[in-house]
């Protein structure tokens, strides 16, 4: 499909809850977003992907819901020219660095947060299972990403300086979409830790055994809250880990 018509067909279905003459039911609304997923990403700015999120209705909309939301947190490779580009001693590959598209778009990123605050937060009871996957496999495909800028160094945090806590932090002023995708993943494990301790224990050892200092950081964080444990243990399993 053409570009326009990738855009006619979203400010159609953006606009299903404007009024009853603009509603679209949801099995039509489903299908014309699988028609949509179906093309390239560019096809439509960003922030029109994200804003399809949040005029889905819940449950009817669940299946689309995720596909969507798995879209709009996918990380994307942006190539950048650097200040090296004016040094004559810089080889050629030194003259470029490599982004993911969370670091510069800000429009996505409040529709993406509204459609975390609005439709999948409230119903994590339906969505948590299908999500959590999602959310850490776009969250180390960042990581990947990211990395491609640096030499090669497993314990480097990328997200170090711009993300320093997992935790709510005041710190944290100027948030993206991967600042979105971190809440997503500490709200589904807070989720998990209070309805489903034992199986998020092995999710909580997987995150930390993965490489991925941010999911390792994670795993640090659901670790200290869990309550199926005793202080002792947890203790323990920072002295295991070299952890202090």
């Amino acid at each position: 499909m053409s570009r326009q018509l990738c855009w006619w067909i979203w400010r159609r279905l953006f606009v299903r809850n404007r009024d009853a003459q603009s509603a679209v039911p949801s099995s039509i609304f489903s299908q014309w977003i699988a028609v949509l997923l179906e093309q390239p990403y560019n096809m439509l700015p960003p922030e029109n992907w994200a804003e399809l999120v949040t005029v889905c209705r819940f449950p009817e909309d669940k299946a689309v819901s995720i596909l969507l939301f798995a879209q709009i947190t996918k990380p994307h490779l942006v190539l950048n020219k650097t200040w090296r580009i004016f040094d004559e001693s810089a080889e050629e590959g030194d003259k470029v660095d490599f982004d993911i598209q969370f670091e510069h778009g800000r429009h996505e990123e409040y529709w993406i947060r509204e459609a975390w605050e609005k439709v999948f937060r409230p119903n994590l009871t339906a969505f948590a299972n299908e999500l959590e996957p999602i959310v850490i496999s776009n969250l180390t495909a960042a990581n990947t990403l990211k990395t491609l800028s640096y030499p090669p160094n497993q314990n480097l945090d990328v997200f170090g300086f711009h993300r320093q806590s997992i935790s709510p932090n005041s710190q944290d002023q100027f948030p993206n979409a991967i600042d979105i995708l971190i809440d997503a993943a500490r709200d589904i494990l807070d989720y998990l830790l209070q309805t489903k301790p034992q199986y998020v224990a092995g999710r909580i050892e997987k995150y930390f055994e993965s490489g991925v200092p941010l999911l390792r950081r994670l795993a640090i964080y659901g670790f200290g809250k869990r309550s199926d444990i005793s202080p002792d243990e947890k203790l323990l399993w920072v002295e295991q880990n070299d952890l202090l």
